[in-house]
């Protein structure tokens, strides 16, 4: 099924509104949540990392591929500006291998930082963080909210290209 020309404007409008908001769920989890987790304890600031991380595990590809399928098909539908819209489709679904790439070593760092520190909370009642620990682990939330700058901006990317092919 085709979309006619009427529904192009509907689809342009409805990806890049998708893609904004994919922009900013990114930006806050490095500008606003990643800074809050800094001022946890550490087996505190580790459980609610691994709840974001999971959070936008769920979410946050599903988002990235529905823009770039909504961008790819404005690419089809839209020989003058194919390239922008191909452009910005590429930027958005381009968040996946940035993550398995230059993330996953700090993903996996962090979700055993956590899980090391919960099993000894469950043998002992309690857990004695020493500094080394401490620094280690918010080091790596740290660098984990600066890698994902990067895939905030690409979602940015995606979404200025995409305006930009769409208002000319």
């Amino acid at each position: 099924m085709s979309l006619s020309k009427p529904s192009l404007p509907l689809l342009k409008t409805t990806t890049l509104i998708l893609t904004a908001f994919t922009t900013g769920i990114s930006l806050t989890f490095s500008t606003l949540i990643t800074p809050l987790l800094l001022t946890s304890p550490t087996p505190l600031m580790l459980q609610q990392w691994k709840k974001m991380f999971l959070a936008g595990k769920t979410h946050m590809p599903p988002l990235s591929i529905l823009s770039a399928v909504g961008f790819f098909y404005l690419a089809a539908k839209s020989p003058a500006h194919r390239n922008l819209w191909s452009t910005a489709g590429g930027l958005s679904l381009g968040i996946i291998p940035y993550t398995l790439l230059l993330m996953k070593g700090t993903n996996h760092a962090l979700l055993k930082k956590e899980s090391d520190l919960t099993a000894r909370l469950k043998t002992s009642g309690a857990v004695v963080v020493s500094e080394q620990e401490e620094m280690g682990a918010k080091q790596l939330v740290d660098w984990w909210g600066v890698l994902n700058l990067g895939r905030t901006g690409m979602y940015l990317g995606a979404l200025g290209v995409g305006s930009w092919a769409a208002l000319h």
